[in-house]
C-alpha cells in the first residue's frame, strides 16, 4: 500500500506551499508568463494562476509570445492573456512562469 502516500502531503511538500503563500501575500502585482507555442495546459496553468491571484485581489498580467489556438477560448478569462512580443509589465511584479520544463 506504499503508492497511496505518494498522496499524502509531506513536510517538505508544506514547508514549500508555506513558501508560495509568503511570496504571494508579499507581492500586489504579478506578471504570468508560459513557454512558446502553448498548448492547453500552458494556457490553462495561466488562467488558473490568473484565477487565484485576483480572488485575492492582486493586479495580474498574463502574456504569451505568439498566438495562440481559439479552441482554448472557452476558458474562464481567456480574453485576459495578452499576445506580444514586448510585454507591458507591472511595475514591482512577481514574474512567475508556469508549465516550464526548466527554470526561465
Amino acid at each position: 500500500m506504499d503508492f497511496l502516500s505518494k498522496d499524502i502531503p509531506t513536510e517538505k511538500d508544506n514547508l514549500l506551499l508555506e513558501k508560495i503563500n509568503k511570496k504571494i501575500s508579499d507581492f500586489q502585482n504579478f506578471n504570468i508568463f508560459t513557454h512558446k507555442n502553448p498548448d492547453g495546459d500552458a494556457i490553462g496553468s495561466i488562467l488558473a494562476l490568473y484565477q487565484i491571484l485576483t480572488a485575492k485581489n492582486k493586479n495580474v498580467r498574463s502574456f504569451i509570445f505568439d498566438s495562440t489556438d481559439e479552441r482554448f477560448s472557452f476558458f474562464p478569462n481567456f480574453e485576459k492573456i495578452k499576445i506580444t512580443r514586448i510585454p507591458e509589465l507591472l511595475d514591482n511584479a512577481l514574474t512567475i512562469y508556469v508549465d516550464c520544463s526548466s527554470p526561465a
